[in-house]
């Protein structure tokens, strides 16, 4: 069987974007009218490109990439549209008190991701630690946020339901005296 290549002559315009980080992801947005919109993540995975950024897309971006089948139960979103990335991302930049676009600026030129793994992993084993059972409104809540708040925190499943308790004894008692007021 023979194939038989046919060269068509096509004009292709090819733009070079200089500039500072913000000019090219205002630039991506610009040309990014055809076709299916990008997410923010895609974007900036686009303007920090690099070795870096192809490393953290191993864990984070990809079908049934390692995130997904750890903790597809916890996180909203899809991997391949870069939603899984762009939380731990925001988890850790919170946790650097710094902004997502600084720390991928940051790491860009990384050669690995380690780093954002081994966080990423932290966090998972401190909320399946601290919550052992999991229910079903456990997903999509900031478990990143939560962990750089309270990690140094002594929080086991006990002691957490005793203050769970105590908690809604005294929502109970806010109640029974807010109804009085009103009586």
């Amino acid at each position: 069987m023979n194939i038989f290549f046919e060269w068509i002559e096509i004009n292709v315009m090819v733009y070079v974007c200089d500039g500072t980080d913000k000019e090219k992801l205002d630039w991506f947005q610009t040309i990014n009218v055809a076709g299916e919109k990008m997410t923010n993540q895609e974007l900036l995975n686009a303007v920090y490109s690099g070795t870096w950024t192809t490393e953290a897309k191993k864990y984070f971006s990809k079908t049934h990439c390692v995130a997904y089948n750890l903790v597809s139960d916890y996180l909203n979103g899809s991997p391949i549209r870069q939603d899984y990335i762009h939380t731990v991302l925001a988890w850790i930049s919170d946790a650097e008190g710094i902004a997502l676009e600084d720390y991928m600026a940051k790491h860009q030129h990384d050669t690995s991701a380690n780093d954002l793994w081994m966080y990423f992993q932290n966090v998972i084993n401190w909320v399946k630690t601290v919550f052992p059972k999991y229910r079903k409104y456990m997903k999509g809540l900031p478990w990143g946020i939560y962990y750089n708040r309270h990690k140094v925190c002594i929080i086991t499943p006990m002691n957490l339901k005793q203050k769970l308790q105590s908690l809604k004894w005294m929502t109970m008692l806010r109640i029974t005296k807010a109804s009085m007021r009103i009586c």
